[in-house]
Order: C-alpha cells, then sequence, then structure tokens
C-alpha cells in the first residue's frame, strides 16, 4: 500500500510560494537527492533550477548518497 497522494505537492505549492512572498522571502530552496527522479522532474517543473550537488551524504542507515540543491525565484516565472 502507497501512502503518496497524487498532485497534493502542486496543489500546495501555490500557498508556499504565496507565503515566501508575503514574507519577503527571494527564493525557495529545495533539497532532493539525485536519484529521486520524479522529485527532480516535480521541480524542474515548478521552475526550480539546480544550484549545488552535494555528494557523500549519510542516510540514517550510514548509506552515501547524491543531493541536488534547487532553488526558485518566489515571484512568478
Amino acid at each position: 500500500m502507497s501512502l503518496k497522494i497524487s498532485g497534493v505537492g502542486s496543489a500546495l505549492f501555490p500557498a508556499t510560494r504565496a507565503a515566501a512572498e508575503e514574507l519577503g522571502l527571494e527564493f525557495i530552496n529545495a533539497t532532493i537527492r539525485a536519484d529521486n527522479v520524479g522529485g527532480l522532474a516535480y521541480y524542474a517543473k515548478l521552475g526550480f533550477q539546480l544550484y549545488d550537488r552535494l555528494v557523500q551524504v549519510p542516510l540514517l542507515n550510514g548509506t552515501a548518497v547524491k543531493v541536488d540543491a534547487g532553488r526558485r525565484p518566489t515571484s512568478s516565472l
């Protein structure tokens, strides 16, 4: 059984962006595991652009993974 509900992130993001704009934030940052192809595609669709890649980030079980960091302006693109 999967607890993932399709479309939740897309439905919530406009409120996140509006709150960030209201707070005067210039960017919203996201950190996504490099092997999370779906997550990377989701954030790219929202206008996030890669600005950093961290290597050898340890998971709780000690496994090292690559992590991509993306950001987008809070204002509409």
